[in-house]
């Protein structure tokens, strides 16, 4: 049975994972980013995949309209929003629940070295192998390989694909931080994993327990009492959770901490300004993100 949907830009990562897991995919969602001359080749690659092996396409042409509905300076983050938000329309469309996604070994070292530099709060760095976008399970079957390994399984294979040729260029700090990784040599690269694996086992506890509270506060809509009876230990760790969800990210720990103590306070009916556009409201039962115009 075709149970899942897949991620596909037509690079070597995703053709690679279109390619081992054909027999499972119902569907290919593909986004056009129009944002570089060959962003219509990797179409037309993924396209003409899914035509000759029977996989039903869809795809979505970003137009300007939809960047400035969006309302956010950081295009990446944008980009993120503007895909999963897609995933999740063909899901409900397909009713497919799950879907695949080609995330690979050097996303997570890239992912995991960004958290570290910030001193995130995250309790887990790198990027999971599942989770959960609202109601749309996303897996990552190639979390463990390394992205080179895929494009020699693309070639060996004789699967067609891209190169975004925008990743090559210092124009994101993930652009920056993936040439330095590439620079790495192997024993470099497993000692950093090994320290990151070995910083998340550390971790898995109060992970877990940060998770129950979280969830237990997002089913009363974060309401403020909830969040009080919270451990005060794990507070900001719950805060980090909730503004990840809300793609609001780069907080530091002391900013964390002061929005923990901002939902404890007795005040009601204020604000607490998270970014230029972006503000924490609290009444008197919960908090709520508000958006300027």
């Amino acid at each position: 049975m075709k149970e899942y949907l897949a991620a596909v830009s037509g690079g070597p990562d995703s053709m690679a994972l279109l390619d081992i897991y054909k027999n499972k995919i119902y569907a290919v969602c593909h986004v056009n980013y129009n944002k570089r001359e060959t962003a219509t080749r990797d179409k037309n690659i993924t396209k003409q995949y899914c035509n000759k092996h029977n996989i039903k396409f869809y795809c979505l042409n970003v137009k300007k309209e939809t960047y400035d509905f969006y309302k956010e300076h950081n295009f990446q983050t944008v980009a993120r929003i503007i895909r999963y938000d897609f995933f999740l329309n063909v899901a409900h469309k397909t009713s497919k629940k799950k879907i695949l996604v080609a995330h690979n070994l050097d996303d997570f070292a890239e992912t995991a070295y960004m958290q570290q530099i910030r001193s995130s709060n995250a309790l887990f760095y790198g990027i999971a192998k599942k989770n959960y976008y609202k109601d749309l399970l996303v897996e990552r079957p190639l979390i463990n390989k390394r992205k080179q390994e895929l494009e020699s399984y693309c070639i060996n294979h004789k699967i067609s694909y891209g190169v975004d040729e925008t990743n090559l260029m210092d124009i994101y700090e993930r652009n920056k931080i993936r040439k330095l990784i590439s620079s790495w040599s192997s024993s470099m690269f497993e000692n950093f994993i090994k320290e990151i694996n070995n910083f998340n086992k550390k971790n898995t506890l109060k992970l877990k327990n940060t998770n129950k509270w979280f969830d237990k506060w997002s089913s009363t809509k974060y309401d403020n009492k909830i969040f009080n009876k919270i451990p005060n230990n794990i507070k900001a760790h719950v805060i980090y959770i909730f503004l990840s969800k809300n793609e609001i990210h780069g907080c530091s720990s002391n900013k964390l901490e002061a929005i923990a103590k901002f939902i404890c306070s007795n005040s009601l009916n204020v604000d607490y300004r998270l970014a230029e556009k972006t503000l924490l409201h609290k009444n008197k039962n919960n908090i709520s993100i508000i958006k300027l115009k």
